[in-house]
């Protein structure tokens, strides 16, 4: 009898897996072309990965790449100051925005873990003058999020008949070993 509990306890085991877990990429493409922000006039935009399961999955890392390149002003000493808000939360602010341009990444595991998008609001600042406060522009090509997430994917359940099919087999395997045993005991004895 303990063969047999032995046996059952293993087969239990394994059909009572949690689950398998496989990790994976997504992401997310958003190209308006070419906008130009100005001082005042911020852009938003949204990364929505609803479509693709989020947010549930276990988010391993999320990262926004922005491309930002300053088009009127090459010769500047005073670059353009750009401020990213990711999800009304987070604040980013990257300086000294280049005429040639350039990819700025940015962080943004928690907020897509959170909701499963990435609100964006792009705004920049202006260079302060003996006059005041002069305005600033930049332009804005285009936003990328990728993330690699670890979906829990449940095994499926087996239908009784393969159950039962099992366990017919099983009690089979058992009954034949006791009388195996009963047979090979000196004198035919049941050995327990």
């Amino acid at each position: 009898m303990k063969v047999l509990k032995k046996m059952l306890a293993v087969a239990a085991l394994g059909m009572c897996a949690a689950g398998s877990a496989n990790a994976e990429i997504i992401s997310d493409y958003y190209n308006p072309f070419d906008v130009r922000i100005t001082t005042g006039n911020s852009y938003s935009y949204t990364h929505d990965m609803r479509d693709q399961g989020m947010p549930g999955p276990t988010v391993n890392w999320a990262t926004l790449t922005v491309d930002f390149y300053d088009l009127f002003d090459p010769l500047s000493i005073f670059r353009e100051t750009v401020t990213l808000t990711i999800n009304n939360t987070t604040t980013y602010t990257e300086q000294n925005v280049s005429f040639l341009g350039r990819d700025y990444t940015f962080n943004v595991a928690a907020a897509l873990a959170a909701s499963g998008y990435v609100d964006v609001i792009i705004s920049v600042g202006c260079t302060p003058t003996i006059f005041g406060c002069a305005g600033q522009d930049v332009w804005f090509d285009d936003s990328l999020l990728e993330a690699s997430i670890t979906r829990v994917t449940p095994n499926e359940v087996p239908e009784p008949a393969t159950l039962l099919t099992l366990g017919a087999g099983l009690f089979g395997v058992a009954a034949t070993r006791r009388r195996k045993q009963r047979k090979d005991a000196p004198g035919g004895a049941v050995l327990g």
